[in-house]
């Protein structure tokens, strides 16, 4: 869509480039206009006084496309190039960068300088004369004595190093916020994280306001190698040393990315619905892909980790880091507002759901446990919270009215106050036919919630059958309300259920174990290079 405060910056015609000229600016990063980086993509230089989104990288559009840099009248900046919507003529679709903020000037200097010693592409507004003649490698050097210089001297100076966090969706889910912590919570003396997300929403409005350098890069179909062309040459442009993707396209594409780079790429798969078309052609390509490529695999749980070694991953480069959240979010609040929104009668009991609706999240199930324990419990009242997709939700909306729990079943629809919502929550309902490590169901056991949850994947390796909740079967509603129901009867149990919950979480789900675990991985990857 179109906005304020566009400006262009186009490139002038091409020139031959030598041998030379590329390996001094695979060193520098600079690429005066109309030079070409090695990629084979056009390279801008930016004009006097203007400063450089999101650090040293110029954002540039898709393959073939004029350079376009745009702007914001608010911050963090943004820079986009979209089909039609101020983009030079010729540009192509389907694929875009976007820069989320702008490096102050001190950093940035700070930044260059460090670089510069260091020999890193892509790291800063420095002249050639600045760097030091041994950082750059012999003619003829391969890439492998190129990183094993850097290597040596970042290890002597401290440098941190950058991780890429990409992703193929954007929307408000838990594959998403687990990308949001990463790229939020890594040690910063150590780690400079910058993302790539397919559009601008929930996702890519969160990683600005928490400052990280955000790039949009999207592509219309699964074989567009627009995309992974456009991550190699952000990799490039940035001096990403590791990559981390999340879900199967975008790890299909990282891993291209980082086979063309020298990168290693490290994957994470979150749920089994993931893979449940690996026979057909298109996923068994990305699966090999993957396979042979990723440098780890990492899943979110053993239910998922098996799935991948059934379809032929090596054991060795499987490795579980199951999910984790920040408990303390999740502390006991003062309730009532959202009874006084539903307009709840004292002693009225909540018991919900916290999903967005999509096929695997068994909302239909919910509903019809919600009807069977209507008559028998008239102090129920039932919700829903989650994004709600306008196709699937339809059907949804009609059972409720079909069912008669107009008025005892509530969609809310994405909500940002999930914390005060699951702490006014009597019990927690998980309804899904399959599942990763869902967040949600950590976030209840932080609340100190009796649940009752189904044997969908990974919940089960959360959820200690009548210790910490209930476990029932997928796809099958008189199970679920006979669970809910048994949690009714005895409140007491429920309570005991919730302060066990609660007490695991603590032990073995925090957010800080998961972001350790990322960090010595990141970090064994990397020195080993």
């Amino acid at each position: 869509m179109e906005r304020a405060g566009h400006g262009r910056i186009q490139a002038g015609p091409p020139r031959r480039e030598t041998e030379t000229d590329g390996d001094q600016r695979a060193l520098l990063g600079l690429a005066a206009t109309g030079d070409r980086c090695r990629d084979g993509f056009p390279a801008v230089a930016l004009p006097a006084g203007h400063r450089r989104a999101c650090g040293p990288a110029v954002p540039l559009s898709a393959v073939g496309a004029q350079p376009v840099a745009t702007g914001r009248a608010r911050s963090p900046a943004r820079c986009l190039s979209k089909p039609g919507t101020g983009s030079p003529a010729g540009a192509r679709s389907g694929f875009s960068l976007a820069c989320a903020r702008q490096l102050s000037p001190p950093r940035h200097t700070e930044h260059a300088q460090r670089s510069a010693a260091l020999g890193r592409p892509g790291s800063g507004l420095v002249r050639a004369e600045a760097l030091p003649a041994r950082a750059v490698p012999p003619a003829g050097a391969g890439r492998t004595g190129a990183e094993a210089e850097r290597a040596r001297r970042r290890r002597i100076i401290g440098m941190k190093y950058t991780i890429l966090h990409t992703i193929e969706t954007a929307g408000p889910g838990g594959a998403e916020t687990v990308l949001l912590q990463l790229a939020t919570q890594l040690d910063p003396t150590r780690f400079r994280s910058i993302a790539v997300v397919p559009k601008d929403d929930w996702l890519y409005q969160q990683l600005c306001a928490a400052g990280v350098s955000t790039h949009i890069v999207n592509g219309r179909k699964w074989y567009d190698l627009r995309v992974p062309r456009g991550l190699a040459r952000l990799v490039r442009a940035e001096a990403v040393d590791l990559i981390h993707s999340h879900l199967p396209d975008q790890n299909f594409y990282s891993c291209l990315a980082g086979w063309w780079t020298g990168r290693p790429t490290v994957v994470t798969y979150h749920g089994a619905i993931e893979l449940r078309h690996a026979r057909e052609l298109r996923q068994a390509v990305k699966l090999r892909t993957v396979r042979s490529r990723a440098a780890a695999v990492v899943t979110v749980c053993d239910h998922v980790r098996s799935l991948l070694a059934e379809a032929g991953f090596p054991p060795e480069k499987l490795i579980r880091i199951y999910n984790g959240i920040a408990p303390e979010r999740f502390a006991p609040v003062s309730r009532g507002r959202l009874r006084q929104e539903l307009q709840c009668q004292n002693g009225e009991i909540l018991i919900g759901t916290v999903a967005n609706i999509r096929q695997s999240k068994g909302h239909e199930y919910f509903i019809r446990a919600a009807h069977r324990l209507a008559q028998r419990y008239p102090h129920a009242r039932f919700l829903a919270v989650g994004d709600v997709d306008s196709r699937l939700g339809a059907p949804l909306f009609r059972l409720v009215d079909e069912l008669g729990l107009r008025d005892r079943f509530f969609f809310l629809g994405f909500r940002a106050d999930v914390p005060r919502i699951l702490n006014e929550l009597d019990i927690f309902v998980l309804a899904s036919t399959s599942e990763g490590f869902p967040l949600v169901a950590l976030e209840a056991m932080a609340a100190g919630k009796p649940m009752v949850v189904t044997r969908s994947g990974g919940p089960q390796e959360a959820v200690e059958d009548g210790c910490t909740g209930f476990l029932v079967a997928p796809g099958n509603a008189d199970e679920l309300a006979d669970g809910i129901a048994r949690l009714l009867d005895h409140p007491e149990l429920g309570r005991s259920m919730g302060a066990a919950a609660r007490a695991k979480l603590y032990r073995e789900f925090t957010l800080d174990r998961m972001i350790h675990a990322y960090e010595e991985l990141y970090t064994r990857i990397l020195e080993s290079r």
